[in-house]
């Protein structure tokens, strides 16, 4: 039976080839004859290289036409601007086991076949009347010059086990094809080749295109108003098993760009370094109106490397999905996804978008804007997204401005199914940052090691007035998991919106490390800011059920502004240390808002200001750290377990008064508790019952140690914000003066009068120690009190002196005069200064000797000597001169005796100068004057001596003399 099918397509072939008209051609002449042959089939061989030097339009209406090659070796040479064209009148074109170098264009033939062809240059065509392309086991090469489109095909096309490859000379596309409708495209085991310098590939209007197990690399979109290494236009479109590496768009979509697709699958895609400059680096995807459902779905992909370039603007590095496009993402594997300078956000949602992922798991995303680095929706107008079965790690944002990993915006629903993210940090950074109207529900979510470097909410709620009071933005939490948060900023932060936590579980909050059974640890640490669990404000609705908080660190707990609500019920809070207690109330600081809390426990709680059982309350409140008279109006405590209470005061509550206590429903057996419940201090007061009134004179200090009662407040565990700090003032300060230092703290567990000095004229005052700061406490009314001092008369005398030595307001002191180091020789008549007249000591210590006046006789008849001397001097040197030759001058030669002459004129220069008074010149000419004098005459008289020894003692050698 096989035999009988192959002989069958044997006879058919020899039928083919007998009917079919074949010339051998070997130059243009011969290739221009064969086409003016009539016959219905013609095959054309080409033999040797042909050099076609016009262009051919091939109008006969041949049933087939065959260029046939010998081998590929075999060659057609066109003019780059010349083109063989194959006309509507032929019905099969059929190219193969050539090269071609030139153009060629197909207009709508039948049947195009080429196959086992090199070709350099275009193919052109225009098809529209169900035509078919087959286009196989060939290679392409762009042409030398540029074209808007390399390959412009159409019809039901096939390209099968090719190497296309592009490069600038494609201006606009590699691949350029227009299915009007009705055509098909099969891209199957192809590789197609930008060289990063065109895109490939532009589907338009096509009902089927299909590519599978090709690779396709290396693809350049420069026009920023283009987009998508592959353009994909309302056409059904099918990509499987293949390979997509290094694809750089401009524009919108780094690898594709998807514009209302009747249907996309790609499925089982391998993706490498994509990135979009615009938005979408794997895929922007826009679909204009919501008419009809356009199915776009994504599955089994894997993404390693996107962006990490100079000038990306925005995000989506995954997908950019606008208008009313519906896209699903199926088991996704991904890392490296870097924006260092602009948005790094994998999915980008705006307008009526949704996307639903699954399976989901990617590493290592990087990006730099204030947006989010998951998920950022912008624009939105009702999108929607779910996602089920994720896994993010290692997510980075650089910018300090306001960033998060989901970004929701107005008009958005995100519903969350089992997800994980596992290390993300950034400066000023959110887990979640959700606007008004929008809705997120999120079952099985857990987050570790989260960072944040400056005070942001973790999770924000960030809604607009709403003048209509109308809870528009919801977020639920189910069995919600927290560890490592290691943020200055508060867990939970909003106004107009509701959150809502069950079944969860907190941890590891701030800094675990400091969870200590030693408390000092706790006080001691630096990395506490101002965490707390919630902030709400503006008819903001929390509820926290079957939850357990255990480990954190922080400011306080809870607090809310008025018509907020806080409910937290079957509850367990362990292990943790809140400064102002888990729950603050301040009306002054507008912190009112009413809590319910019912069936929960606390244990282990540490603080400074309000803890909850066991708990070593350092000094007020352990449950409660409330500083609001309004305090029972907005506090209830129902059926609550507190055991084992330990505290100096407050370990339960602090409150602002007796009246302000929070409501307990076991009240009567919480206040057996010894220190359990304290109150704010209401007024000052001195240790001892003595009436402070003292005597001094002017600039003398007042006592020390005058003390009042404790505060309650343990500075070794006080941080600088928990300081009282205090101030003194005199009550008239135009007679009187506080010198030093006048501002104060408390320490340890009393205030202190600072031991300032009091400057003034004679009379009685009141020096008042005022509280100006005061710590963690309330202000309360009677925060002063006063001193009486009375500043007794001066007389100035040998021991005391009255005078204005310090005093800005001209007021004078009363002091004994003290000189330091102490006068020598004379009188010390005022603060270090010394009276001399009585020594013949001079200085301000009297330990100078005074300068010598000089003598002017003396120096004028030294001047004269001198004048006189220097003159007979140079009458000498004349002399000696005139007279060189004569015997005795001669002998004691002549040049040495002028030397010394000159030397003696020039040291005479030296004493004249010792007659005037000293300045700086004279003292330089006089250091020169003496050195030059002494060198010229004794040196003079060493070289002469030395001359004489040479003579007495080596006569020998021969005499040297100067002459």
């Amino acid at each position: 039976m096989n035999l009988f099918i192959f002989l069958l397509l044997v006879f058919q072939l020899l039928l083919n080839v007998y009917a079919s008209k074949s010339l051998d051609v070997y130059n243009e002449k011969d290739f221009n004859k064969a086409l003016s042959e009539k016959d219905e089939e013609l095959l054309i061989n080409v033999k040797t290289p042909i050099n076609i030097s016009k262009t051919y339009n091939i109008t006969y209406p041949y049933k087939k036409l065959t260029i046939n090659g010998d081998s590929i070796g075999s060659l057609i040479y066109l003019d780059l601007y010349h083109q063989i064209i194959f006309s509507d009148t032929i019905e099969d074109v059929e190219v193969r086991n050539i090269s071609i170098t030139g153009n060629l264009f197909f207009n709508n033939n039948k049947k195009i076949k080429i196959q086992f062809v090199e070709y350099i240059g275009t193919i052109d065509s225009y098809l529209n009347n169900n035509n078919e392309f087959k286009f196989t086991e060939s290679m392409y090469l762009p042409p030398h010059v540029p074209f808007p489109y390399c390959l412009n095909l159409g019809g039901n096309l096939e390209l099968a086990y090719l190497e296309v490859y592009g490069n600038s000379n494609c201006e606009k596309r590699l691949l350029n094809y227009n299915g009007y409708n009705k055509h098909t495209v099969s891209i199957s085991n192809t590789f197609f080749n930008g060289d990063d310098a065109c895109a490939l590939f532009s589907f338009v209007d096509s009902i089927y295109i299909d590519i599978n197990q090709s690779t396709i690399v290396r693809s350049f979109v420069k026009d920023k108003n283009d987009g998508g290494g592959i353009k994909i236009i309302n056409s059904k479109f099918i990509i499987r098993y293949s390979s997509l590496y290094d694809s750089v768009s401009v524009g919108p979509g780094g690898l594709f760009y998807i514009n209302d697709p009747i249907y996309f699958l790609a499925d089982h895609i391998d993706i490498h370094n994509i990135t979009s400059y615009d938005l979408g680096s794997l895929a922007y995807i826009t679909v204009s109106d919501n008419s009809m459902e356009k199915k776009i779905r994504f599955q089994y992909i894997t993404q390693d490397g996107c962006g990490n370039l100079e000038g990306m603007n925005k995000g989506g590095l995954i997908f950019a999905i606008e208008k009313y496009a519906s896209v699903e993402l199926d088991n996704y594997l991904g890392q490296n996804l870097i924006n260092n300078k602009g948005s790094g956000s994998a999915f980008y949602l705006s307008d009526y978008s949704s996307l639903n992922i699954n399976e989901f798991k990617i590493n290592n995303v990087i990006g730099s804007d204030s947006d989010g680095l998951f998920l950022y929706t912008i624009n939105s107008r009702n999108v929607q997204f779910t996602a089920t079965n994720i896994e993010l790690s290692n997510f980075k944002q650089n910018n300090i401005k306001p960033t998060s990993i989901f970004w929701v915006d107005e008009h958005v629903k995100v519903v969350i199914q089992n997800m994980k993210i596992i290390n993300s940090m950034g400066y000023h950074h959110h887990l979640i940052y959700q606007n008004e109207r929008s809705n997120v529900d999120i079952k099985d979510f857990e987050v570790h090691n989260f960072y944040s470097d400056s005070e942001a909410e973790l999770i924000s709620v960030n809604t607009a007035v709403n003048s209509n009071v109308e809870i528009t933005a919801i977020l639920s939490f189910e069995r919600l998991i927290l560890d490592n948060i290691q943020s200055p900023g508060v867990l939970i932060k909003g106004k107009y919106g509701s959150v809502t936590i069950t079944d969860s579980h907190i941890y590891n909050i701030s800094d675990p490390d400091y969870i200590t059974e030693d408390e000092s640890h706790l006080r001691g640490s630096t990395s506490i800011s101002n965490p707390k669990i919630a902030d709400i404000s503006n008819f903001f609705i929390l509820i926290i059920r079957d939850a357990l908080l255990e480990n954190m660190i922080g400011d306080s707990g809870f607090s809310s502004s008025e018509d907020s609500l806080i409910n937290i019920y079957d509850s367990n809070f362990f292990n943790s240390y809140f400064k102002d207690g888990i729950i603050e109330i301040d009306h002054r600081n507008e912190k009112y808002g009413s809590y319910s809390i019912q069936n929960s426990k606390f244990e282990n709680i540490t603080s400074e200001y309000g803890a909850i059982i066991n708990i070593k309350t350092t000094n007020f409140g352990g449950i409660v750290y409330s500083i609001s008279p309004y305090t029972s109006y907005h506090l209830l405590f129902n059926n609550c377990t507190f055991t084992n209470v330990t505290a100096s005061k407050g370990s339960i509550a602090f409150s602002y008064n007796i009246n302000s206590e929070p409501r307990f429903s076991n009240i009567d057996e919480l206040k057996k508790i010894n220190g359990s419940f304290a109150t704010n201090p209401t007024k000052l007061k001195f240790f001892d019952d003595k009436i402070h009134e003292y005597s001094i004179i002017s600039s003398e200090k007042i006592p020390e140690e005058i003390s009042l009662i404790t505060l309650n407040t343990d500075i070794s565990s006080t941080k600088f914000d928990d300081f009282v700090f205090l101030n003194l003032y005199v009550n008239d300060t135009y007679n009187a003066e506080l010198l030093g230092q006048s501002n104060s703290y408390c320490w340890d567990d009393s205030c202190v009068f600072p031991p300032v000095k009091v400057i003034g004229n004679p009379g009685t005052y009141k020096i008042r120690l005022m509280i100006n700061s005061f710590g963690h406490f309330a202000r309360f009314d009677n925060n002063y009190i006063d001193i009486q001092v009375e500043i007794k008369e001066c007389y100035d005398n040998d021991t005391y002196k009255y005078q204005n030595i310090e005093s800005n307001n001209g007021l004078k002191s009363c002091y004994k005069p003290k000189c330091e180091p102490a006068c020598k020789a004379g009188k010390c008549v005022a603060n270090n200064v010394c009276d001399c007249s009585n020594s013949f000591f001079v200085g301000s210590r009297c330990d100078q000797y005074d300068k010598m006046k000089r003598v002017k006789l003396i120096d004028e008849s030294l001047r004269k000597i001198i004048m006189a001397l220097s003159c007979l001097v140079v009458v000498t040197i004349v002399l000696t001169i005139i007279y060189r030759n004569a015997p005795i001058i001669k002998g004691g030669s002549v040049d040495f005796l002028i030397l010394i002459l000159f030397g003696i004129l020039i040291y005479y220069g030296y004493v004249l100068l010792l007659t005037f008074e000293r300045n700086k010149m004279r003292c330089y000419w006089i250091y020169l004057f003496n050195n030059i004098g002494f060198s010229l005459v004794f040196g003079s008289i060493f070289v002469k001596t030395y001359r004489i020894y040479k003579i007495f003692f080596e006569t020998t050698k021969a005499n040297l003399g100067i002459k």
